[in-house]
């Protein structure tokens, strides 16, 4: 049989401030450091798919001529 436990509402209130320390903190560790949000901002978006054995690979490049863009490939083995 379970025992009486007199409620108390600041150790309910303590519980959810625990609780959302322990979020923010989560948060804050997962947070990406400067030089990491910088790297990620100067990626463009890709997109990729293969069609009839070929690779087609899109990216979005506001502003920037096509003309001035150079393509360059690697195989992986």
């Amino acid at each position: 049989m379970a025992s009486l436990v007199e409620w108390n509402p600041f150790r309910d209130l303590e519980k959810i401030r625990s609780d959302f320390d322990d979020l923010m903190e989560r948060l804050w560790r997962k947070a990406p450091s400067p030089a990491e949000f910088e790297e990620a901002v100067m990626r463009p978006r890709l997109e990729s798919f293969v069609k009839d054995g070929k690779l087609t690979i899109r990216a979005d490049l506001p502003g920037i001529d096509p003309k001035n863009i150079e393509v360059t490939s690697t195989t992986v083995s």
